[in-house]
């Protein structure tokens, strides 16, 4: 596992809808915008996909 972030610093992980598919940097950029307050520092992470346990439209049938 790694280290939580120094603190004053926010974590955000982005992946992509399925495994193996390519994730848009200008999603990555506008999620990480999105997630972090000005004041804090932000460290993304790109996944491979989807974490464990998180269900995505396309496991779901929906």
């Amino acid at each position: 596992a790694l280290p939580p972030p120094p603190a004053g610093e926010l974590l955000v992980r982005v992946w992509p809808v399925r495994a193996g598919a390519p994730v848009d940097a200008h999603r990555v950029h506008e999620v990480a915008a999105g997630c972090c307050p000005a004041h804090l520092g932000c460290r993304v992470e790109v996944l491979p996909g989807p974490p464990e346990g998180f269900d995505t439209p396309e496991q779901t049938g929906g």
